[in-house]
């Protein structure tokens, strides 16, 4: 059986064990795991007192730890190894060690060892490699027809990770990261703008795809097209008739750009007409653009208003009176 015995002294029975109890050790929740030796198994005790049989070991376990998983090891002194029970009570033989194995621990990288009574030795067992834990902290970013996951790295498992596979049906099929690649971002393309995925990644070592991580949701888009710029404030000879009540503004010409010259005065706005001129500037005959409105009396503001496509650019303004 098993006592326990208060800082104060006080001593009472726990609870029954197996036969033969050797070892004893205990986990982060209370739990109280014993090696019986002569029974050949670990009696877990709950800290209200509950005994079961947890699973059986090789032969005559001595000795017994548990590793920070919460997995239990016992030394088997005659059958020269180590039993490892997992947490739901599985038992293996996980390998063999000098003769005789009494005392038995464990180190913070899972390594086990040994001191063997008539060997005079120690073993020392590596932990096999296992699959990869999952990648965590999966932050999408949506591209064009493509997606870039950044993703902090799981436990390696034991083994070295090699690269990576990326999901985009929410872990139904899977596909390589080429070239092989253990940084992150993990950069996917073919996708399809406008359409949602749900991506998850798992890591790849030697012993094959690790733990899928949770899903992350991203939905690629086209990139957005820079606003097209204002056309400039145009160039603009005025010129005005008071006998006509006209105003009149030759423009230098940019290419692509169309001009309308409007005049304004309170309520009443007017829209002139414009046609393509030549003018003579020395020798050189130039092209210009020649807008005209024709005005009543009153207070006017003219403008010329540049536009290339749908955009509008700076207008050249000028103020007229006429009587």
């Amino acid at each position: 059986d098993l006592s326990k015995i208060t800082p104060a002294g006080t001593s009472t029975i726990l609870a029954t064990t197996g036969a033969n109890s050797r070892g004893i050790t205990v986990d982060s929740a209370g739990n109280i795991y014993t090696a019986n030796s002569d029974s050949n198994d670990v009696s877990k005790i709950t800290p209200a007192g509950t005994s079961t049989i947890l699973a059986t070991t090789g032969t005559y376990p001595a000795g017994i730890t548990i590793d920070s998983a919460g997995n239990i090891y016992t030394a088997n002194y005659f059958s020269d190894n180590v039993s490892k029970i997992t947490p739901s009570g599985t038992s293996t033989i996980l390998a063999t060690t000098g003769t005789n194995p009494f005392g038995i621990t464990v180190d913070s990288a899972g390594n086990i060892y040994t001191a063997n009574y008539h060997s005079n030795d120690v073993s020392k067992i590596t932990p096999p490699a296992a699959p990869a834990a999952a990648p965590t902290s999966l932050v999408a970013t949506a591209g064009n027809a493509s997606a870039s996951i950044a993703f902090t790295p799981g436990a390696d498992g034991g083994a070295a990770i090699t690269n990576y596979e990326y999901s985009v049906d929410n872990g139904t099929t899977w596909t390589t990261r080429s070239p092989a690649s253990v940084g992150s971002p993990v950069s996917i393309s073919g996708l399809t703008n406008g359409t949602t995925y749900q991506i998850k990644l798992r890591a790849i070592n030697s012993v094959g795809p690790g733990a899928a991580s949770s899903a992350v949701s991203v939905t690629p888009a086209a990139p957005v097209p820079p606003p097209a710029p204002k056309p400039a404030k145009p160039a603009a000879t005025w010129a005005s008739s008071a006998k006509a009540k006209t105003i009149t503004a030759v423009i230098t010409p940019v290419a692509g750009v169309t001009y309308t010259l409007t005049a304004k005065s309170g309520r009443i706005t007017k829209k002139g007409s414009c046609k393509n001129v030549t003018i003579k500037q020395g020798k050189k005959k130039l092209a210009r653009r020649s807008c005209t409105v024709k005005l009543a009396k009153g207070r006017w503001l003219a403008a010329v208003t540049p536009k290339k496509g749908s955009v509008s650019g700076t207008v050249n303004s000028k103020k007229y009176s006429f009587k």
